[in-house]
């Protein structure tokens, strides 16, 4: 689930850097939404697996993935501020929340300064969100991991069935004999 979560929310982020699907006001408001909501799936979904037992390598991966996703939004103060001057804000338990008068008249008053914020945000929270994907991010390495474990079940659980079958085969040969 956190997987997929990321992977919308990359997406979303590419389409806030493509500026081919931003071109008008409504392309820019839709893809700034989806975003915002996309980034708050994926937050919460981290928060979810991290509140889960035995998940993603005893929650630490899925915690470090929840912090670098709001990291991205927050750590560089520029782009904080930039954000927060056209209605994105980041809230205490790290969601965002888009104040869409706010967007709207940023939009208004320079809509090249609003594109270039929303483009850099894309992009810093795309690049995030590959490093996590990848085979040797957070995510990536946790979902090969169990993978590894899921094989590793069904091997033994063919062994488990292979030698309860020689135990039923045995039992009834020894029946047959009395």
């Amino acid at each position: 689930k956190l997987k997929s979560s990321l992977s919308d929310t990359q997406a979303a982020s590419r389409t806030l850097s493509d500026s081919k699907q931003t071109t008008t006001g409504t392309d820019i408001t839709k893809a700034a939404n989806n975003f915002v909501k996309t980034f708050n799936t994926a937050s919460r979904s981290a928060k979810s697996a991290i509140a889960s037992q035995g998940t993603l390598a005893d929650n630490s991966r899925a915690r470090t993935a929840e912090s670098d996703l709001r990291r991205a939004i927050s750590a560089d103060a520029t782009t904080a501020s930039d954000l927060k001057a056209i209605g994105i804000t980041q809230q205490k338990d790290g969601a965002l929340a888009i104040d869409v008068k706010k967007f709207d008249a940023a939009f208004k008053a320079d809509p090249d300064a609003l594109r270039n914020t929303l483009s850099k945000v894309g992009q810093q929270v795309d690049r995030v969100v590959t490093g996590e994907l990848a085979d040797r991010g957070n995510i990536g390495l946790s979902v090969n991991s169990l993978g590894n474990r899921a094989r590793s079940l069904e091997s033994q659980q063919a062994d488990q069935q292979a030698q309860a079958t020689a135990a039923q085969q045995v039992v009834s040969a020894q029946t047959t004999r009395l």
